[in-house]
């Protein structure tokens, strides 16, 4: 089964993603204890998103949660 690891700490968003999301594992940051603070240095959001999903790919390669990243 595929999987995505959805970007929140909300549970009511994490329950209405599975609903939505029929056929795909969907993961919390939490499921996967991504716990890590990435700090926004820049004034633009789109840097600051860039930078945590960086962050989280790079913590799902060395903790094996994904393995086949390109």
């Amino acid at each position: 089964m595929k999987a995505i690891i959805l970007a929140s700490a909300s549970n009511h968003k994490i329950k209405e993603f599975k609903s939505m999301l029929d056929g795909y594992e969907v993961l919390s940051l939490a499921d996967i204890k991504f716990f890590d603070d990435i700090e926004a240095k820049k004034p633009h959001t789109a840097h600051n998103v860039l930078k945590f999903c960086k962050g989280l790919v790079n913590y799902c390669i060395n903790k094996k949660i994904i393995n086949n990243y390109k």
